[in-house]
């Protein structure tokens, strides 16, 4: 309470989410419509690295828990993100199934 809070100073010319939204989603349940919308406050331009659950990262998240994550989807992403903002650029990573998106907010 001492400090602002992010929202409150910003918005951030730009912000990285690089191997987060797997681990808000799948290992604390935070739907990803939430965190997009969140992401896409704290900045004018956000970058989001997208993990599949294939991925080696968000398989071992899964291994102690049931896959309840039905939404939790490259498409249910893209979504979100198009609810709160414009993709601005999508870039696939060499060697990985993970994608970074480029996303303005509305």
């Amino acid at each position: 309470r001492e400090r602002m809070s992010l929202v409150e100073r910003g918005p951030a010319d730009l912000v990285l989410a690089l191997a987060l939204v797997h681990h808000l989603a799948i290992g604390n349940n935070v739907p990803l419509e939430a965190i997009v919308a969140q992401l896409l406050e704290l900045g004018r331009r956000v970058v989001i690295e997208w993990v599949p659950k294939t991925d080696p990262q968000a398989r071992r998240l899964l291994v102690s828990r049931e896959d309840i994550f039905t939404n939790y989807s490259e498409a249910q992403f893209v979504a979100s993100c198009e609810l709160h903002g414009r993709i601005e650029a999508r870039e696939a990573l060499p060697g990985s199934a993970r994608i970074l998106f480029t996303v303005v907010p509305r």
